[in-house]
């Protein structure tokens, strides 16, 4: 753990790729009616967002477990929503906030639980996501190479 490479982000820098996140999500016109935050990390870009946003869109919450504890690099597992608190899905445009995405994984199990709501669309926030990772329907502050990241609730 040690010489484990880490990049630890302040409270500054999180309201700024925040803010970043919002802008891009205006410029595509992506106005969502729901936001998902993924618990943990993405509860609080999900309500910072969903304060941004004009008109207030509905919160709701997700979870599904990808490692077998919280543990920095513990084993991976295969993903799988345990958890959700969602509002009424059908027919709207829908932001799952995540606080980082490693492998995509997660994501995808989320967005195929979430498919089966028949929503209009469906599209990720991320601050923090992997250079291999597919991007399609994404937003984020930036991409990240394998370091691991700290974020400043963590601390």
């Amino acid at each position: 753990m040690d010489n484990l490479k880490q990049y630890v982000i302040s409270w500054d820098e999180y309201d700024i790729a925040a803010h970043q996140i919002f802008c891009k999500l205006k410029d595509l016109q992506f106005n969502p009616d729901v936001i998902i935050g993924v618990s943990r990390g993405g509860l609080i870009l999900g309500t910072h967002l969903c304060h941004l946003f004009e008109g207030k869109p509905e919160m709701g919450t997700i979870y599904a477990r990808r490692h077998i504890n919280d543990a920095h690099f513990s084993k991976l597992i295969e993903p799988k929503v345990s958890m959700h608190m969602l509002p009424n899905l059908k027919g709207k445009k829908v932001l799952i906030t995540e606080d980082t995405i490693g492998t995509g994984a997660t994501n995808s199990c989320i967005k195929k639980f979430l498919l089966k709501k028949t929503l209009k669309k469906i599209m990720t926030a991320v601050i923090s996501v992997q250079k291999d990772v597919d991007l399609k329907d994404c937003v984020y502050y930036k991409l990240n190479d394998k370091i691991w990241q700290v974020f400043p609730w963590e601390r």
